[in-house]
């Protein structure tokens, strides 16, 4: 079996990683959580790859803590690898550090250590982070098992932003023939591409579970939200909060917007009782709707003007075009 682009699939990871390995772990959506003797280790591990160079900085924060975010709990902690090829110019990493260092701060996240070093055989730099909270009570980790039919569903955007921000960085001249936005002006923008500020709001105002939309997109994201809480969804897709210049592009490229990468952007079941509240707090942040509920039929139904919509994931644009 020659591996694919991209993330396993639950089913090879299973396979191909889980079945040889004794955790201690509770897999969940974005997150893991360990039992301790004083409580629940929550952690998440992330590559920053395939993004510009000048945002290695940014993305080690808001990759693996964003992820640590969605459970409910403030991330603490951040451990660090730094790998890159032999000969590589310092002042890239001065660069990305001192970027690094303001984003921590910003969150009050700790860095403990890690390990730095140049190597053959890469061909670009490579950098690792883990990310890790504890909390006493497991009772304030938020958990999909605990949403119930009729709850909402909160879809938090722009969806299919981060396209637009890919394309404007490495394929400036195909935005520019399909966007009127000046590429240099998205490219520089990663205001979208976290999820740290909207899953602490969101936690702070009782949402009940978070999942966020990046490799495989919408459609991969509400398969994995619904599996997880044993529910299904209905969405009406005249309410998603699309980005219009992700949206434009993704059609433009003969791309599936459903299937879109979109990272920053987040998928939030709450009781019809507090989404009002967390409406309130994120929509100064962000674009974000009542798009669905969840259902007890355990099944994906997208509807748009009132019909049934028949959508299969495809082929994440991102891997095709990066």
């Amino acid at each position: 079996m020659k591996l694919h682009k991209g993330k396993l699939t639950l089913k090879e990871l299973q396979r191909l990683v889980l079945s040889y390995i004794s955790s201690v772990e509770t897999p969940r959506l974005d997150f893991s959580v360990a039992q301790t003797a004083s409580g629940f280790l929550i952690s998440a591990s992330d590559p920053v790859i395939g993004v510009p160079l000048n945002h290695y900085g940014f993305f080690s924060v808001h990759y693996s803590a964003g992820d640590v975010s969605l459970s409910g709990i403030r991330p603490q902690y951040l451990i660090l690898g730094i790998y890159y090829p032999p000969g590589f110019d310092s002042a890239w990493l001065e660069n990305n550090m001192d970027i690094l260092g303001k984003e921590a701060k910003k969150y009050d996240i700790k860095i403990l250590g890690g390990h730095t070093g140049a190597y053959d055989g890469l061909q670009t730099p490579i950098f690792s982070t883990t990310a890790f909270t504890f909390t006493s009570e497991e009772r304030n980790i938020l958990n999909p098992q605990n949403l119930k039919p009729g709850d909402s569903l909160i879809i938090v955007g722009p969806v299919t932003r981060e396209i637009a921000w890919a394309v404007a960085n490495f394929k400036p001249v195909i935005f520019s023939e399909h966007c009127e936005t000046k590429p240099e002006d998205i490219a520089s923008d990663l205001s979208y591409l976290t999820v740290l500020d909207c899953a602490i709001k969101a936690a702070e105002n009782g949402a009940i579970a978070m999942h966020d939309l990046a490799e495989g997109g919408l459609i991969t994201a509400l398969n994995e939200f619904a599996n997880a809480s044993s529910l299904g969804i209905e969405l009406d897709s005249d309410l998603i909060p699309w980005d219009n210049l992700g949206y434009t592009l993704v059609t433009a490229l003969d791309g599936d917007i459903f299937s879109a990468s979109s990272f920053g952007s987040i998928l939030i079941g709450a009781s019809n009782e507090n989404t009002e509240d967390i409406i309130n707090a994120l929509t100064p942040l962000r674009p974000c709707t009542i798009a669905g509920k969840f259902t007890s039929k355990k099944n994906i139904i997208l509807k748009k003007n009132g019909k049934d919509l028949v959508i299969k994931k495809k082929e994440d644009i991102y891997s095709r075009l990066f």
